[in-house]
């Protein structure tokens, strides 16, 4: 008999971990590694909180968001020369039509042409309706000259969503 409930209570501790295993897994909006690279040039001008900056299109290639194409409206808001701070806006259009909304701020360094930012993921439509998130991106704008940060981009980056 003491085998009997010894058993039983092993198999009951086996249930109760795995129901926590499975909840975790389950959880509605897990956050979820998110990386990629993309590419983009600066196409036209554009106004942010009324504010001129440069339109951005291009396409990125990323987890949980496959190939896709990206706008977004980036402004200085300051800074000391050669660093100046960056703001911005946009969204990624997946695939299949989804959209993830993004904000970003960071600094862009003229020398160098290296723009370091951190993107806020602020939901979207369909899978992304109540997605959030930080991302980190590196974006490098080739030099055509000296001291002059081209209008191609190209960027990589690392960071986590949920949705």
């Amino acid at each position: 008999m003491n085998r009997f409930f010894g058993k039983l209570a092993e198999a009951a501790i086996i249930a109760a971990v795995l129901c926590l295993v499975a909840d975790g897994a389950l959880a509605k909006n897990p956050e979820r590694p998110f990386k990629g690279r993309g590419e983009a040039t600066q196409v036209a001008p554009c106004t942010l909180d009324g504010i001129p900056g440069g339109l951005v299109e291009g396409w990125i290639i990323a987890t949980h968001v496959g190939l896709s194409t990206t706008s977004h409206c980036g402004i200085v808001t300051g800074g000391v020369f050669p660093i100046f701070d960056v703001v911005g806006a946009g969204a990624a259009t997946a695939a299949n039509g989804d959209l993830a909304y993004y904000s970003y701020t960071g600094t862009v360094d003229v020398l160098t042409c290296v723009v370091e930012t951190t993107l806020i993921v602020d939901g979207g439509t369909g899978r992304f309706e109540n997605a959030s998130g930080l991302v980190d991106v590196v974006t490098v704008q080739p030099s055509p000259a000296p001291g002059v940060c081209g209008p191609e981009q190209e960027s990589t980056f690392s960071g986590t969503i949920k949705y």
